[in-house]
């Protein structure tokens, strides 16, 4: 796997881990427990408003807005945990948010088989957007950090720390996974970060039954 970063910001670590053979499926008694467990301590322990400015100034750097519907991933989830409505959707996509719970970064999982293995992490461009829901909406990526599909003269943007494509969402037939942190380095080191992949893989392999792969820290210097 190759992963290229286009981003002027010394700031940006990323982390993509590459996990295969999953078998998607309803999460099983143990993880819900490791979920409820974590939203136990996020409500007894709320991210520090740091933490959340970290992250927004993150997105805030290539001229993106991340506020009102467009609130970072790890947001949502933290307001969710704090109001009881945390999903619980299938044991690929919980552990992905369980991992984001308790790291308190956007954390997001896709479908290898649709991002491919030569990507790059660059900011959208005026014009670019992609549906993010199965009721079509779109989100405009314009400044926004997105993690594209590299192909002959094209760059396709497939995630981002606040909606992923559903295109690149994990979906029945998926067996082979990627996931993705977006990062700073005020919140995170690349130690840090290969921890919260290595997690990733250990927790895929726990729950979906896969295998670890790749593992990539990617640090703008």
């Amino acid at each position: 796997m190759k992963v290229i970063s286009s981003l002027a910001d010394p700031d940006f670590i990323g982390g993509f881990a590459v996990v295969r053979g999953c078998q998607l499926r309803e999460s099983s008694a143990e993880l819900r427990q490791e979920v409820s467990k974590a939203i136990e301590f996020r409500q007894a322990n709320p991210y520090p408003e740091s933490a959340k400015n970290a992250v927004r100034d993150l997105l805030r750097r290539g001229g993106f807005s991340p506020s009102g519907r467009n609130k970072p991933a790890n947001e949502y989830l933290a307001n969710a945990a704090r109001e009881n409505r945390f999903p619980v959707i299938n044991n690929i996509v919980d552990v992905c948010n369980l991992l984001s719970l308790q790291s308190g970064l956007p954390l997001c999982v896709q479908d290898l088989d649709v991002t491919g293995t030569d990507l790059e992490v660059r900011y959208g461009q005026p014009g670019e957007k992609y549906v993010f829901n199965a009721a079509g909406q779109e989100i405009d990526l314009k400044g926004l950090i997105c993690l594209c599909r590299r192909e002959p003269g094209l760059s396709r943007p497939l995630s981002n720390p606040i909606k992923d494509s559903m295109e690149g969402k994990v979906k029945s037939t998926t067996r082979d996974v990627l996931g993705i942190v977006y990062g700073t380095r005020s919140l995170i080191s690349e130690a840090s970060m290969r921890e919260w992949l290595e997690r990733f893989q250990k927790f895929w392999f726990i729950y979906a039954g896969g295998t670890p792969g790749e593992l990539i820290v990617l640090a703008n210097v």
